[in-house]
């Protein structure tokens, strides 16, 4: 399967787990950086932005871990971004960049979205439940472009990137 959803019921995180790495991510969220449309943390070796970025923190290296051991990543990631959205962000039709590895993996916290897949006149709509992880990778990662609606309450995304050099 290209496109991957894992459903919070697969247990990923406990709603105490949940709650415990908001905790984490709303006291680092002083360090953010306010895009147009959301705020934005950045840890590791990132493709994105000329910004000198922080090491992994524990609490997300735990994280990754969790992950791996659940084989939902195959590999440590280089790149961990947090992205915070506040009710009325949303982000545009995208492709991440190439350079980002052949698989993004993404962890909804706090409240669910609605992720819009197209290519061309095809639409895919996909709801994200907060402590899901959907996955895109083959062509739903090359091809299609992804988006968020814009959202009624506070959102928090945990993105998995490994580089495809």
């Amino acid at each position: 399967m290209e496109l991957l959803t894992i459903k919070p019921e697969l247990d990923i995180l406990s709603i105490e787990e949940e709650l415990e790495l908001l905790d984490k991510l709303l006291d680092a969220e002083k360090n953010s950086i306010k895009s147009t449309n959301r705020t934005i943390l950045r840890y590791g070796n990132s493709i994105y932005g000329n910004v000198k970025l922080d090491p992994i923190p524990d609490y997300l290296l735990d994280l990754s871990n969790k992950l791996i051991d659940k084989k939902i990543l195959d590999t440590f990631p280089e790149d961990i971004t947090i992205n915070i959205y506040y009710p009325g962000d949303k982000i545009s039709p995208h492709i991440d960049k190439i350079d980002a590895g052949p698989v993004i993996t993404i962890l909804s916290l706090l409240s669910e979205a609605k992720l819009i897949l197209t290519y061309g006149s095809k639409k895919e709509n996909i709801l994200l439940p907060s402590r899901s992880i959907i996955q895109l990778k083959g062509v739903y990662r090359t091809h299609w472009k992804h988006s968020i609606e814009k959202l009624n309450q506070k959102r928090i995304s945990i993105v998995f990137r490994q580089s495809g050099k």
